[in-house]
């Protein structure tokens, strides 16, 4: 294994530039509940990315730091040398013949202690050499064992060790070695995620690879079990009631989803900027943790706990205290439906033609689409799928219904709630296809039911207006 840092953030592709600044900067929307878009989003994961090695100055001890940056990394171990009547103190592990680490200078007597990484006087003057750097992007510096003269061990060497892991300084730490730290002893809802299979003739192959991608993470968070009451071969169930549905073994989508309801790391988009968090949920629904604002244009990151105007923007509230005291952030997530997986959006001409791949849904929230969208506002005819997958992906919401014999006071109920968003990205029409009465839509996210709601139809609007889903394929 190599020191050298192990992840890069991804270059930003011109098309995502592109379509960023056509989103402008609109400005920032309050709005219910989470957004939560694919995991394999190119903008989405540089974001998080970026948030994770972001370093800030955290007062920790030596000790407290090292046992932070070397997880779950080679096995290090601390070591005493005197030189020049000083002690030289290194965290180190072995590879490739050096000893290779974090260095401290200690005068025993006055209990100095000087960091020796950063110090190129002090690297030089121990004739210690650069090596690398850790993911976090720390220098790591190496001695060979031939200049590892007057290696001292016992108590004298045990009583220095301890002065440096005792003393405390500002240090560097990414976002990501800071969570490490702070979640220790926080209580974490078991049971996150149940991944559900149904296989009549058996699918010991299905089988192993679910169980595979659950071992990932941390014992008791995800639960495998067989379930002949589902319609499909897998189904994905998080504790506050999200399902998602797969005919067929896609591990790409089924570790995107656990990962986004198991203590995890993950992005929104509100409005011009991406909200990053790290949480996990401590009762069903609740979210809690850490949170970040970045503009991804800009890169420009901030922290969102300690930060009251901030918190309120994005509709978080003080949700408790971490072991340390570090106040934690909570939002309630309101299932707006099920999501629906990411179709390739290719674009097609208008309309009727066989699309391949086929949409998972209907109506449908992705996939193939016209290049221009349909008018905003109140249809009287239905709209051809290809141009409703466009309007989604600008960001819009279609209210749609099925009524046969006609319906005219559920027409009206319908007209008056959209036209309060009037302006605004929303679509009513009649979609005679559709098995169900009432189908409300957005990129990604689909709600079908029989019974008007207003407020269930309110909610899915507000919930996703407004956030353009341009897709970086």
């Amino acid at each position: 294994m190599k020191f050298e840092e192990v992840r890069q953030p991804l270059v930003r592709a011109l098309v995502f530039i592109l379509i960023m600044a056509a989103i402008g900067f609109a400005g920032l929307r309050r709005a219910e509940g989470h957004i939560f878009y694919p995991v394999d989003d190119l903008g989405i994961l540089e974001s998080i990315d970026r948030v994770k090695w972001d370093k800030s100055l955290v007062l920790l001890t030596y000790g407290e730091a090292m046992e932070v940056k070397t997880k779950p990394k080679l096995p290090f171990h601390w070591v005493v040398k005197q030189r020049d009547g000083r002690y030289l103190v290194g965290f180190v592990a072995q590879q490739d013949g050096q000893e290779g680490g974090w260095w401290w200078e200690v005068e025993r007597t006055l209990k100095l202690v000087r960091p020796v990484n950063g110090s190129e006087e002090l690297a030089t003057k121990y004739e210690l050499s650069r090596l690398g750097k850790t993911v976090g992007g720390d220098v790591i510096l190496a001695a060979y064992p031939d200049r590892a003269k007057g290696v001292l061990e016992g108590k004298e060497a045990d009583e220095v060790i301890n002065l440096v892991k005792q003393e405390k300084a500002l240090i560097l730490l990414t976002n990501e070695e800071q969570i490490l730290r702070k979640t220790k002893g926080i209580k974490q809802l078991q049971g996150a995620v149940r991944v559900l299979y149904h296989c009549p003739q058996g699918c010991p192959d299905v089988v192993a690879k679910l169980t595979e991608l659950i071992s990932r993470f941390e014992k008791g968070k995800v639960v495998l079990a067989a379930d002949s009451g589902i319609t499909t071969r897998i189904k994905l169930v998080s504790y506050s009631g999200l399902t998602n549905e797969f005919a067929e073994l896609d591990d790409v989508r089924i570790l995107g989803f656990i990962q986004n309801y198991v203590n995890r790391w993950r992005g929104e988009i509100r409005g011009s900027h991406y909200l990053v968090s790290f949480t996990f949920e401590t009762e069903p629904g609740l979210a809690v943790g850490w949170w970040w604002e970045e503009n991804p244009l800009t890169k420009q990151i901030r922290m969102v706990n300690g930060n009251e105007a901030v918190g309120k923007k994005f509709d978080l509230f003080k949700a408790g205290t971490s072991p340390d005291g570090e106040e934690l952030l909570g939002r309630w997530e309101i299932v707006r439906g099920t999501a629906v997986p990411i179709i390739g959006s290719l674009h097609s001409l208008c309309c009727g033609a066989p699309i391949k791949p086929p949409y998972r849904t209907d109506p449908p929230t992705s996939g193939a689409h016209t290049f221009n969208p349909t008018k905003w506002g109140i249809h009287q005819e239905p709209i051809f799928k290809e141009y409703q997958v466009r309007n989604l992906e600008a960001g819009g919401v279609l209210v749609q219904y099925n009524c046969p014999q006609g319906c005219p006071e559920l027409v009206a109920k319908l007209e008056s709630i959209v036209k309060r968003f009037e302006g605004k990205k929303v679509i009513l029409a009649p979609y005679p296809e559709m098995d169900r009465r009432i189908a409300l839509t957005a990129w990604g996210e689909l709600d079908k039911f029989d019974e008007f709601d207003e407020q269930r139809v309110v909610k899915f609007i507000e919930a996703n207006l407004g956030f353009d889903r341009h897709e970086i394929e």
